[in-house]
């Protein structure tokens, strides 16, 4: 879980900058309005989020004993990823999520972290909801 750590870290320091992003824009009176991305653009992500998982993954598994220490690499670049796209309201966060959220289901199941996993469920749900209102407001 040396993943899990490094994420809530980072999930306070990209919620602070999500705050500051939305907040300077309604200052300006100029909303930050959901967009959607091209494919170069979520293909650019994937590989360079693949590539960083690979190495974090490689590194948990060779220098620490985490269990899972790839798919933990996974869960936590991309959810920098989802984090990064949330923030700056790409309405792709909402499908990064209910990916990564659907794993880290399994990841908690398999530990019995079953409090973790219930938690992680009403996450899922919430992706969905996410995905499903931030459509409507762009339409």
């Amino acid at each position: 879980m040396y993943s899990e750590s490094i994420l809530y870290i980072y999930y306070v320091i990209v919620g602070v900058y999500g705050y500051v992003l939305w907040d300077r824009k309604e200052k300006l009176n100029t909303e930050l309005k959901i967009s959607k991305k091209g494919i170069l653009f979520h293909t650019l992500f994937v590989v360079v989020g693949i590539f960083a998982a690979t190495i974090l993954g490689f590194v948990f598994k060779n220098y620490t004993n985490a269990e899972n220490a790839y798919l933990d690499a996974f869960t936590t670049v991309f959810s920098f990823i989802a984090s990064y796209f949330e923030a700056n309201k790409i309405i792709s966060a909402w499908l990064f999520w209910i990916v990564l959220n659907g794993v880290t289901i399994y990841l908690y199941t398999q530990r019995g972290l079953d409090i973790y996993m219930g938690l992680t469920v009403i996450y899922f749900v919430a992706s969905f909801v996410g995905y499903v209102k931030w459509k409507k407001a762009m339409d």
